[in-house]
């Protein structure tokens, strides 16, 4: 009987403070315009971007430094920042130093780009649609979104573990509010495609230029499985944090039918003539491939790579 009472006190005091954190937490969230709960301040945004700016850049090898390029980047990034809801915001731009496709962004405004996703743009408007992409994270403050619902999920869980006392029980609801945060991660990638859209439009780039990169990236997935033997098929949708390139593709597809630019910007002449002599493949300092040998100056490894395989550096 004792303990009945004392969980019904914690369950009434949780809930108490629960709602009054609610009520305390309410802001209006600058892309979308609607009011949401958010534990996580602005301020808080900018200190985890800082904070972990050095830790990403040395867990893909460095800063990709070309000052020209990088001016390009920022040129780019800063003129769509311009057209969002933040404008006045101050976002930091980085070029990564890696084969690897890949785009993403940290709380705060830093945004990242690896150079092996800039050889795949075919032209600005390609580039501009992935900077805006990522600059839609930002404005949507998604990290926040996502650190919030977590706390929430966390303390949902916390409580009926308490009341149900049952061990097998609590793992299931646990298991179940991971689902639920994963698919609200597929949505935020959604929405971050609907305000790189708005920001395209805005700046005049052609946002058909989005979806058609999206499709450079599904052939490229496609192409790169079959080299490694791989099957092409997606067999991980349900519990993957980002829907699959068609899905993506149509949904951008869908967004650029609504917005028609007169004389939309393409911008492929500049891109080619801004990207010349960038590094293509792997960088020196990783161990490069030279015809059917892998050498590694930095280690002093030269070994032959044998017959009919794949030979993946990571």
């Amino acid at each position: 009987m004792y303990l009945n009472n004392l969980k019904y006190y914690f369950l009434k005091k949780t809930l108490f403070l629960s709602i009054l954190l609610f009520f305390q937490s309410c802001q209006i969230n600058p892309a979308t315009g609607e009011k949401e709960v958010s534990l996580m301040s602005t301020e808080e945004e900018d200190s985890i971007g800082r904070r972990e700016h050095k830790k990403l850049i040395s867990q893909f090898g460095g800063i990709y430094r070309e000052k020209e390029l990088q001016n390009y980047i920022n040129s780019i990034g800063n003129f769509l920042v311009s057209t969002s809801e933040l404008p006045n915001k101050k976002f930091t731009f980085t070029i990564l130093d890696s084969e690897i496709i890949n785009a993403f962004a940290l709380p705060g405004g830093y945004v990242y780009l690896t150079r092996g996703l800039i050889a795949l743009c075919n032209n600005e408007a390609q580039l501009a649609g992935v900077l805006a992409h990522e600059i839609g994270h930002v404005t949507g403050r998604h990290a926040a979104q996502r650190y919030t619902r977590t706390i929430g999920t966390n303390l949902v869980t916390n409580i009926l573990s308490v009341l149900i006392n049952n061990p097998s029980l609590g793992n299931l609801v646990g298991q179940g509010a991971g689902l639920y945060v994963l698919s609200y991660s597929r949505s935020q990638e959604i929405e971050a495609d609907k305000l790189a859209v708005r920001y395209m439009s805005r700046a005049g780039f052609a946002e058909e230029e989005m979806a058609n990169f999206l499709r450079s990236m599904e052939r490229y997935t496609v192409l790169s499985k079959k080299m490694q033997n791989k099957d092409t098929n997606n067999t991980s949708d349900l519990l993957s944090t980002h829907p699959s390139s068609s899905k993506r593709v149509r949904q951008v597809i869908s967004e650029s039918k609504l917005i028609n630019n007169a004389r939309p910007i393409y911008g492929k002449e500049i891109f080619l003539k801004k990207i010349n002599g960038m590094r293509f493949g792997q960088s020196p300092k990783e161990g490069v491939i030279f015809g059917d040998h892998f050498i590694h100056n930095g280690l002093e490894i030269k070994f032959k790579l044998p017959e009919d395989f794949f030979f993946l550096n990571t």
